[in-house]
């Protein structure tokens, strides 16, 4: 058997020994004892030799076969012993000896396999430890191991450039009295704790303090560490610093976001537009109408009023255009407030449809009462212009259409 599974040189080493110890017990069947030595480690190595081949395989069967080989051929040397001791030899020890011998055989080639075996695999997980150990201290993830209470076991060399802590400084420490920044500490050992129950907590993305004192945004990919009962007994971690990351995707959200209130704005200012230069226009278009009668009859005081009126309209849009133009520079405007009359604010913003509600035979009916107010004057015309544009638009088949513009005081309210 030390032949067959320790090879040439513990077959050279173990056959001599064996072969001597015979020796020197003596007797007159010191010869073929010493045959039987090397019969079986000839046996063995030819047995190895024939597997490594691939001739044979190892196996229970294998070795039973094996044993009854190397015993037969044992007995076999027997008949080399003295003649009376021959007989007594074949007649009460060698049929034992192949019945009792060779299945001992088998069972101690099992065990030598099972042996073999558990040596191979710790060799094979030293290995593969030792292997994951030299990629963990050379990759570019941090890797660390903490215990259920939260100190540190393993920390590699990237984890020594992300936090700047040295191996020596936290082996053995709390990595969370560490690492972890007061205001973020709860949601932190949550995360931890989730993770020793296996019920989470296996990437997360949060806020770690380093050993200058910075705030980092460190991304985490976690895995709990499982006993043979299937307890969590500690966590291994690899992460990466992702702030530039995180800093590049908030200002790219803000970026978004401003975006989104421009497009908003712009919708805006196109409405504007197509709302404040319809008025002047529409003023325009109804003057222009008046001045052809005038001129057909040939009325030149009224011709006078009505190319005033036009002018008048014409300068009210460029009052809006200007507006809009700042409007679209600088996004909003708002204009320094003053103090003034809402009475005289609802009749300039009636001029420009004077013509359009006398045409329509419309009824406008202006309040003398209204309060004073404190607001910007621009926006307030405007204001009273949309309502006046739109009571005109919305009138409908009414017989006697009216307008009344009226205001009163809530407090500071109008």
């Amino acid at each position: 058997m030390a032949s067959l599974f320790g090879g040439p040189v513990v077959a050279a080493i173990s056959a001599p020994i064996a072969g001597a110890y015979r020796i020197f017990i003596g007797g007159g069947g010191v010869y073929v004892g010493v045959a039987v030595v090397i019969s079986c480690s000839l046996l063995g190595l030819l047995y190895r030799h024939l597997h490594q081949k691939g001739l044979v395989k190892i196996g229970t069967l294998q070795l039973l076969l094996f044993g009854l080989i190397v015993h037969v051929v044992e007995v076999g040397l027997f008949t080399q012993l003295p003649a009376e001791v021959v007989e007594r030899v074949m007649n009460t020890v060698a049929i034992p000896l192949i019945l009792t011998f060779t299945p001992a055989t088998a069972f101690l080639g099992i065990l030598l396999i099972d042996i073999e075996n558990r040596a191979r695999t710790e060799t094979a997980l030293k290995e593969s430890e030792a292997m994951l150990s030299r990629h963990l201290q050379h990759t570019p993830l941090a890797s660390m191991t903490i215990d259920e209470n939260f100190v540190c076991t393993q920390w590699n060399k990237a984890a020594e450039r992300i936090f700047g802590y040295t191996t020596e400084e936290v082996l053995g420490k709390d990595l969370a009295k560490i690492m972890i920044p007061d205001h973020s500490k709860d949601e932190v050992l949550e995360i931890l704790d989730k993770l020793l129950a296996q019920e989470g907590g296996t990437h997360s993305i949060n806020e770690n303090r380093t050993k200058d004192g910075r705030h980092i945004i460190v991304e985490w990919y976690n895995t709990p560490i499982i006993d043979e009962r299937g307890k969590a007994i500690g966590i291994s971690s690899l992460c990466e610093d992702v702030t530039e990351r995180e800093t590049i995707r908030q200002e790219q959200q803000a970026l978004a976001i401003e975006l989104e209130q421009r497009n908003a704005e712009l919708e805006r200012f196109v409405y504007t537009v197509s709302h404040d230069l319809r008025t002047p226009l529409i003023s325009i278009k109804g003057l222009i109408g008046l001045l052809q009668q005038d001129i057909d009859a040939n009325n030149t005081a009224r011709i006078e009023s009505d190319m005033g009126k036009i002018n008048k309209a014409a300068d009210s849009m460029g009052d809006t255009l200007s507006g809009l133009l700042e409007l679209s520079r600088i996004g909003r405007v708002v204009n320094p407030p003053e103090k003034g009359s809402l009475t005289h604010l609802a009749e300039k913003a009636a001029e420009s449809f004077r013509e359009e509600i006398e045409r329509r035979g419309m009824v406008l009916d202006i309040r003398n009462d209204m309060p004073q107010y404190w607001g910007d004057s621009l926006r307030l015309l405007e204001v009273f212009q949309n309502l006046i544009e739109n009571a005109i638009k919305f009138m409908g088949e009414q017989s006697s259409p009216r307008i009344e513009i009226a205001a009163q005081s809530k407090g500071e309210m109008i």
